[in-house]
């Protein structure tokens, strides 16, 4: 094992190395993440970001999941490729809101707005003037189909965990059924 390490070392930092003027990515040993990678993620989300203003935005019929009290979503397109989709779920208890990244027609990430409320929506009015709120935000990294790192709030859920591997069943089909919806 230390010689396999060894030896991915002196490749990702010697001369085979694509680029060994800069710090070495970190080697992946058991689910942990290439900084490289993450790095090209948030490449591309900002590109996307930055590029908003030139999408054309289209109201969907409905999001691609189901929701007790409704949801809604959008698409953002350029030249007809899907860059993103925004989705928005609302429930008696709280609401999600995600807007998930695409490139190339795969998912590579999905931001996660998550309130919820302290009491149902309903007794808003009756009971209290504003309900008390939790809010969460969770950043889903996604390399080849797969989640590769899930930040929630500002904890690094480990990957090798029952919940890392829930979540990224859901999170996968939740890119793919918008996408779906999309087209």
């Amino acid at each position: 094992m230390r010689y396999v390490l060894g030896l991915l070392f002196l490749i990702s930092t010697g001369p085979l190395a694509a680029d060994n003027t800069k710090a070495p990515a970190k080697i992946t040993v058991k689910g942990a993440v290439h900084d490289a990678t993450i790095e090209k993620i948030k490449a591309k989300y900002e590109e996307i970001r930055k590029s908003e203003p030139k999408l054309v935005r289209a109201e969907l019929s409905s999001a691609g999941g189901e929701s007790a009290e409704g949801s809604k979503a959008e698409v953002y397109r350029s030249r007809g490729v899907i860059k993103e989709i925004r989705e928005e779920y609302l429930g008696e208890m709280g609401q999600a809101k995600y807007s998930i990244f695409y490139d190339k027609d795969m998912a590579f990430f999905v931001l996660e707005d998550e309130t919820r409320f302290a009491q149902p929506m309903m007794l808003e009015m009756e009971v209290l003037p504003k309900p008390l709120q939790e809010k969460v935000e969770h950043r889903f990294y996604i390399d080849g189909g797969r989640l590769i790192r899930w930040i929630a709030g500002k904890e690094t859920v480990d990957p090798m965990s029952e919940k890392f591997k829930k979540r990224e069943s859901e999170i996968i089909d939740l890119a793919a059924d918008a996408f779906e919806n999309a087209n």
